[in-house]
């Protein structure tokens, strides 16, 4: 005979022969030494009047007739080898399959035989039974007397410990000591098994405030149904949108190892994390509830205790205080002092019922679960005391009743958990023996128990796949959903799934398929039985046999990838989904052995079979030159999907690419709108190596039908360069009838700038244009190339014509910028000075000035802006596109820290067009976010950081810097992605702010340089100009861009420097912040180092103008006589409508005629008169003394004959002019000091200057 036990550590079923009972042993699972139990230790057998089928009948005992089918059976062999018996027995249709099934000792019995029988048979039966048990007990009392010591009297029998002779044990066997035996087995669990049980239902919980972890606790599951988990109030504060929870369960890798680092759980977020919602909140309990979007598999529920905790009762714990040392699930025990009620003060008040531990508690374990020696819930940590010795947990009826009332709430009722209590090991043995009870209602009830066990009936598997052979049809539905309900075996089980594998019945392998599938990796013998299934002739086995070998293909890739190519052929499309989604888990592994196939994939009848194969090669990596061949035959498929990942594959060839620009181009002709868009992008990406494709990409500029494809096909133009015929393309659809693709032009004439010479003659087609729109940018783009940009003065005299004020103001200003190339222009300005049928102003009849459209400023830097995370839900700021070829951002160095890799987003629209601006929009979908890496380059200051991003959207823009430092007073602009508005807690992205400088300093601050993982960031101090503004900015916004009006860079955002709180009329304050940003030439010197560093040369962008400058009459004037200065001498031919103008009424118009007349120089010596005459205008005198001083000597005859004129102003002009000419002017010797002895004061004084300065040069 064999005896079966559980094993106390592992309670994995172990059976031994008889004679080895008593006897030291270890677990062939576990090695766990113990004490094999007698036979009177195994569980007694259930209740009935036939024998047990597992034993043999004692020969004493009387057989009865051979009808009798309860009886005439044979005996089982040991329960590994066990073959069920076949009799026929009472059917388990009668067995109820709700949950309240009665139980089973009221289940039907089987039938009853004749009278006379039964009654011969019982009473032999009866007698047999009665001389074996009186055997037995004097077996077992002789055995007791002579192993029991006199020690053993005294101890109490709950108390008493088993002794170990020398002589029970085995040979070559130490001793056994007290710490080897096993955990006891019975209502009272270890302090190990209390914690592997409570961990299972113990989660860490972070809340993440914008992005940022601010706070962290624990918590318990404690209902399935609603997926509850209790936690305390202070662990999650008020409502609030912008607050998420991340929950994690404990995790094991490879099923066997506890992971107890923080910092593994935050960084494998996307596969550990579980969010979770405050359901429930109860401050003055400082109890919350928590309701999760999911739960693991197989997660047990914590079972409140009936009852509260009593003084002297032993409690258990376990928590996340050790974050801050690295680790999580701590464990730690003591003692009730007491339970009572009380109120207190903490994050409110307190008023619940307590219980008072000597269990040392830390910050972390808030909300963690306290329970008693049978693994229940009997209260919750709610604080510590001031040494960490003494604990108040929230007591368990606090718990329930808040259950109750939120159930309630939802319109339900709240239940204790019927999960089993698991307490005592030995239910599940008696379960198992039951299996093999003669009555099929018997068996039937057993295998439901045990389904209901689920995972911890795990070591009853064997003998459930065993009785799955049994004879009643009832019993075998039962056994097989109580295997799906238990889950997967143990790892030392599989064998028999594998064996199961090769059954002839198709459900038993399809149990063992799905089982495999939800295995970790077994031995590698194990493969080539469940490769062989994905033969099997049944769909599903197939398909399940798939999966596992998908799941454990990173084990065995040579072996199991070939495996899942053959499989993309499968006749079941099911089968073929699963063989792609596999080699989408293998990744790059599989490139060589599954690139062509996946392609051919792509052409499947099933489109979830397309869509999983293009993740799959998406997953392979991206296509080398070796792989062009197989590409080449897929763009002229039939299959509009081939040909799009065909052309999508040419992007990552880069520079190998150009041999089929050819084939980019005839795709943006392609049928499908797809496919496309998709050339038009990867001719973008490509950049100045798709020049080839310059005529395919005009003409998608003028699709009639697609402004998709006319947008990326502007975007694709303003990626080649500076190419014949781009520039006058892209200016030709500034005007585009769709706005999405006039930003797109606008976008991609600024990522062609700084223009040069090269692009005048696009400039000149430009300025011929009707659009005005068009005519406007090539007039801007002229101004920027300047004195270069001579060709193009015959076309702008045209345009001193034009019937808008603003166009000839801009060309005005274009002659400017050309400066004496503009010479043949002269006349033409000289018309336009006194042009008396100038176009009335814009706005009104006067003076217009026009304001700063912040909308056009939020929505042109947004194209250069970005949001930075480390990772989701961690770390964050801003940064900035600087450099679009490149793919370089720039952000402030705290915003990366010590990070190697960050994660980048730039801003998102909805269809409609509308910006997204909510943070879990993006945290949702991390896929959109671009990977970049920190380059490693810091410069000595350590302020700033610069990005190298993977890829780059192609609306994206750089943006320029200003020449020079904001000037105090002066407006900027700033969005911002993190809004945070205190006393008010709303997060949102891409925040739009204005404010003026206040002051620039040269001054030593603190940086922040934060690391990740919870530690301790790192400080240094840093000298540096510094720009101080007042917009309300949030720390989020470091890193980011504050422009000016032109959109100029003139700072990136810092820190805050001060912050203050102003009453307003007793109501809520508002918070007054000032931002001390890094100013432009700090920027500009970082660039130009950083440049150096990697062996290039930096060149700022060229700013888009945001604001318009006053547009009338008047500084159109202005505009033509500063244009005629610029010209300089040769303007002379103007001098005459120059004199006319010196009679405007404007006085900056006077002043800058007398400017421009003094830049002629002599030949404007006949203007002196009239420049005398505007000097009565005392504003003027200054300007004119100048201007005259500049035409020199020859001016001094006319000076001289001033120096009598009735008027003051012009005697004191002259005057001041001849101090202007100085030794030149010796002939005005004597009138000076004539003037000087009988003129005015003022007159005086400025002759003895001007006679110093002559006779001094003299």
């Amino acid at each position: 005979m064999s005896i079966t036990f559980i094993c106390p550590k592992c309670h994995n079923i172990v059976v031994v022969e008889d004679h080895l009972a008593g006897q030291i042993s270890r677990c062939p699972t576990c090695s766990t030494a113990f004490r094999i139990p007698t036979v009177a230790a195994n569980p007694a057998k259930p209740p009935s009047p036939v024998p047990s089928p597992c034993t043999p009948a004692p020969k004493e005992q009387a057989i009865p007739p051979k009808k009798d089918p309860a009886v005439n059976r044979p005996s089982c062999p040991a329960p590994a080898r066990a073959a069920m018996p076949t009799a026929k027995k009472t059917s388990s249709s009668q067995l109820p399959s709700s949950p309240s099934a009665p139980p089973v000792s009221s289940l039907p019995v089987p039938p009853q035989h004749s009278r006379h029988s039964t009654l011969l048979g019982g009473l032999l039966g009866g007698a047999a039974v009665g001389l074996i048990g009186l055997l037995i007990m004097g077996a077992g009392l002789a055995w007791w007397f002579s192993h029991r010591t006199p020690n053993d009297a005294l101890q109490p029998a709950a108390n008493r410990t088993e002794q170990v002779s020398n002589e029970s044990t085995a040979p070559n066997e130490p001793k056994q000591t007290k710490e080897e035996e096993g955990p006891t087995i019975g209502n009272t669990l270890s302090g190990e098994q209390i914690y592997e049980r409570t961990l299972k239902s113990t989660v860490w919980i972070l809340k993440i405030f914008l992005g940022r972890i601010v706070g962290c606790g624990s918590g318990a599951l404690v209902d399935r149904e609603e997926k509850l988990v209790i936690t305390n109030y202070h662990v999650v504060g008020e409502e609030n949108a912008a607050t998420i929870f991340a929950i994690f369960f404990p995790y094991y890798q490879q099923g066997k190892t506890l992971i107890t680092s923080p910092s593994y759980y935050v960084e494998h977020r996307n596969d550990l994390e579980i969010r979770g919602r405050v359901v429930a909140r109860e401050p003055s309990k400082d109890l919350a509830l928590l309701q999760l979007d999911r739960l693991p598999k197989d997660v047990p529920v914590l079972k409140l205790a009936t009852k509260s905790a009593k003084p002297g009762q032993n409690v258990h714990s376990i928590g996340a205080s050790g974050v801050g040392l690295g680790t999580l699930w701590r464990y730690t025990t003591g003692q009730v002092r007491q339970v009572y009620k009380r109120s207190f003060p903490y994050y409110g008040v307190v008023n619940a019922w307590v219980v008072e531990t000597s269990a040392p508690t830390n910050p972390g374990d808030s909300g963690g679960p306290v329970v008693n020696d049978q693994a229940r819930l009997i209260a919750v940590v709610e604080s510590h005391g001031p040494q960490r010795l003494v604990s108040t947990n929230i007591d368990v009826r606090e718990i329930r009743r808040l259950l109750i009332d939120y159930m309630q709430s939802i319109g339900k009722k709240w239940e204790e958990s019927n999960e089993p209590d698991l307490s005592d090991p030995n239910r599940l043995l008696a379960l198992i023996n039951k299996l093999k009870h003669p009555d099929a209602v018997q068996r039937a009830a057993a295998a439901r128990a045990l389904g209901e066990l689920a995972s911890a009936a795990q070591p009853a598997i064997p003998a459930l796949i065993r009785a799955g052979d049994d004879s009643d049809e009832g019993v075998r539905q039962h056994v097989a959903a109580a295997l799906e309900k238990i889950g997967p075996p143990a790892p030392h089980d599989a064998p028999l799934l594998i064996i199961l594998l090769q059954d002839r019945r198709r459900e038993r392998r399809r149990y063992a398929a799905r089982m495999l599938a939800q295995m970790d990796a077994l031995d590698a013998t194990a493969y080539p039985a469940v490769i062989q299934a994905v033969n099997d002739e049944d769909v599903e086995v197939r398909r399940r046999a798939l999966e596992a070998l998908s799941r454990w293909v990173g084990k065995d890739e040579a072996l199991i990838i070939p495996v899942l190519v053959r499989a993309l052929k499968d006749p079941a499309a099911a089968c073929r989904l699963q063989a792609a989604q596999g080699l989408e888990q293998a990744g790059r592994a599989a490139k060589s052995a599954a690139f062509a196939a996946l392609l051919q994939a792509l052409r499947d009848n099933a489109k979830e079979v397309q869509q999983a194969a293009l993740k799959a090669l998406f997953a392979l990596g991206p296509p080398e030159e070796a792989d062009l061949p197989l590409l080449d035959e897929c763009f002229t498929d039939p299959s509009a999907l081939v040909r799009w990942f065909a052309i999508w594959a040419l992007e990552s060839l880069g520079p190998k690419a150009a041999s089929r620009i050819d084939v980019l181009g005839n795709g943006l002709r392609d049928a499908d709108p797809e496919v496309r868009h998709m050339a038009a992008e990867v001719l973008g990406n490509l950049g100045p190596h798709a020049k080839a494709a310059l005529p395919a990409l005009v003409h998608a500029l003028q699709d009639p039908e697609s402004a998709s494809l006319r947008r990326l096909a502007a975007l694709a133009l303003g990626r080649l360069g500076h190419e014949k015929g781009v520039l006058a393309a892209l200016t030709s659809a500034l005007d585009d009838k769709d706005g999405e693709v006039r930003s797109a032009v606008e976008a991609a004439l600024k990522n062609l700038a700084p223009f040069d010479k090269r692009d005048v003659d696009d400039l000149i087609v430009a300025l011929q244009n009707t659009s005005e729109r068009t005519r406007a940018f090539a007039l801007e783009t002229l101004a920027q190339i300047g004195a270069d940009a001579g060709a193009a003065v015959p076309q702008l005299q045209l345009l001193l014509k034009a019937p808008s004020l603003r166009e000839r103001l801009r060309t005005v200003d274009v002659l400017a910028a050309i400066g004496p190339d503009a010479r043949e222009a002269v006349t033409a300005l000289a018309e336009a000075l006194n042009d008396k049928e100038i176009p009335p102003a814009e706005k009104g009849p006067n003076m217009v000035q026009d304001a700063v459209d912040s909308k056009r400023v939020f929505r042109d830097l947004l194209k250069s802006t970005v949001w930075i995370r480390w990772s989701l839900g961690h770390g964050g700021g801003s940064g900035w596109v600087v450099d679009v070829p490149l793919r370089l951002v720039v952000t402030d160095a705290s915003v990366v820290g010590d990070q190697k890799q960050v994660i980048v987003f730039f801003p998102k629209y909805t269809e409609k067009g509308e910006l997204i601006s909510s943070i879990p929009a993006y945290e949702q979908n991390e896929q959109q976010g671009i990977r970049a890496d920190v380059l490693p380059f810091r410069d000595k200051k350590c302020i700033l950081a610069l990005l190298k991003l993977k890829q780059l959207p192609l609306e994206a823009q750089a943006l320029a810097l200003a020449p020079k430092s904001a000037e105090p007073g002066e407006t900027v602009h700033a969005v911002g992605t993190e809004a945070i508005n205190p006393p008010f807690s709303e997060g949102k992205l891409w925040q739009y702010t204005s404010g003026k400088v206040k002051q620039i300093s040269h001054a030593r601050y603190p940086i922040w340089l934060p690391s990740p993982q919870l530690r301790r960031p790192s400080f240094i101090t840093s000298m540096a100009t510094v720009l101080v503004t007042h917009p309300v900015l949030s720390t989020g916004d470091s890193g980011g861009p504050v422009v000016n009006d032109r959109l100029e860079l003139v700072a990136v955002t810092s820190y805050l420097k001060k912050t203050s709180l102003t009453p307003l009329g007793g109501r809520r304050g508002i918070i007054e912040l000032e931002r001390a940003s890094t100013d432009v030439l700090e920027v500009r010197a970082f660039l130009k180092e950083a440049f150096r560093a990697f062996g290039k040369r930096w060149q700022s962008s060229i700013a888009t103008n945001a604001v318009v400058v006053q547009i009338n009459e008047s500084n159109y004037r202005l505009a033509i006589a500063r244009a005629l200065a610029k010209i300089g001498p040769d303007a002379a031919p103007a001098i005459p409508a120059l004199c006319k103008a010196l009679y405007h009424p404007n006085v900056d118009v006077k002043k800058q005629v007398a400017e421009t007349l003094g830049a002629i120089g002599p030949a404007a010596n006949t203007a002196v008169g009239d420049l005398l005459n505007a000097s009565v205008a005392t504003d003027c005198q200054k300007a004119v003394a100048e201007a005259i001083g500049k035409i020199g000597v020859a001016a001094v005859p006319r000076l001289i004959k001033a120096l009598e004129d009735f008027s003051p102003q012009i005697r004191l002009t002259a005057v001041m002019a001849l101090e202007q000419i100085g030794p030149d002017a010796k002939e005005a010797i004597q009138p000076l000091k004539w003037r000087f002895a009988k003129d005015r004061r003022e007159i005086r004084e400025a002759a003895a200057k001007a006679l110093r300065k002559i006779d001094q040069s003299d």
